[in-house]
């Protein structure tokens, strides 16, 4: 299972890079097309639904990195029980908010579907940020089960640590990490 969370969060992660260059390419060419009044349509209407969009996706993404202040509160608690008590009423809470307003997203989606709604000028659908909401908290959902999973295992192990948001290692490092463990050096 976690070789599919790992490609999930890859293919997040490009998503969000490739949403994040749209948006600023966007940005830039809007410049010059308003400075020499030229006859482009409006990018802004794309950058939005870019930035919209690569946002919606993120969420998943900070669950599975720590990346909210959530996980900053369980760093600061010595014993491991504790620890793992409060990272799991953080994860619960996590799946709470995933679950309440997944229902309104997937009821935004659908109105947006029937309704054919679209943006002014460009008539970018706005069931295309929708969606990328539903599938952001989706894949919280499914990033916060498989933390919730490696806390137990962690929690299990007798000389297993919890991950911290402040003094964890980054993912590169823990690569490297991986790659020297097994002897496989390129």
């Amino acid at each position: 299972m976690t070789t599919l969370e790992n490609a999930l969060v890859a293919m997040q992660k490009v998503l969000v890079a490739l949403l994040m260059a749209i948006a600023f390419v966007c940005l830039v060419v809007m410049v010059p097309v308003r400075y020499f009044d030229l006859p482009v349509p409006d990018l802004g209407e794309i950058s939005i639904a870019a930035i919209a969009t690569l946002a919606f996706l993120c969420i998943g993404l900070l669950v599975r990195t720590g990346g909210h202040i959530a996980i900053e509160v369980a760093d600061l608690v010595r014993p491991r029980r504790a620890k793992f008590v409060i990272r799991q009423l953080t994860n619960i809470g996590i799946l709470l908010f995933v679950g309440v307003f997944g229902v309104q997203a997937y009821s935004l989606l659908s109105s947006a579907l029937r309704s054919g709604e679209s943006s002014i000028a460009l008539h970018i659908p706005l069931a295309i940020p929708m969606t990328a909401l539903v599938v952001g908290l989706v894949l919280a959902a499914f990033h916060t089960l498989m933390n919730m999973t490696r806390d137990i295992r962690i929690l299990r192990d007798p000389n297993g640590a919890f991950p911290s948001s402040v003094d964890a290692p980054s993912e590169a490092a823990a690569e490297a990490a991986q790659d020297t463990e097994g002897g496989d050096r390129a």
